[in-house]
């Protein structure tokens, strides 16, 4: 996880050497969302969950633009009665009651079918 964390610091400080700053985005934005399901899934993935967790609400999101979008999340998430494999379609599974908070930084090129990154993920 060090080098993702190096990785998020490397692009933060060219974002402000290049002098963009981080921008306050609706939680609800549609690509915010899409982050956050992606930031999930590949949580889900990399965890030995028997259930799956998915996205209930995004707390807080910044963004740092131009082409490349960073976005930095805090996001809750809710455990699932779907079992935690791979290819899951979290959109149909019924909540449980567990739930926890995760921030999570995805790395985007928007509207395009560019592969995402998720450089930071720490769910407590």
């Amino acid at each position: 996880m060090a080098s993702c964390v190096t990785l998020v610091q490397t692009a933060v400080m060219i974002s402000f050497l290049m002098g963009v700053h981080p921008t306050s985005v609706s939680p609800t934005d549609p690509e915010v969302l899409q982050a956050a399901r992606y930031a999930i899934s590949l949580h889900n993935q990399m965890r030995n969950y028997t259930y799956a967790f998915k996205v209930i609400a995004v707390k807080l999101a910044d963004i740092f633009p131009p082409a490349r979008v960073i976005y930095s999340m805090v996001v809750q998430v809710g455990q699932t009665v779907c079992e935690n494999k791979p290819d899951i379609d979290l959109l149909h599974c019924s909540l449980q009651n567990s739930m926890m908070t995760c921030d999570f930084v995805v790395l985007m090129v928007p509207h395009t079918s560019v592969p995402k990154h998720l450089l930071e993920d720490q769910c407590h």
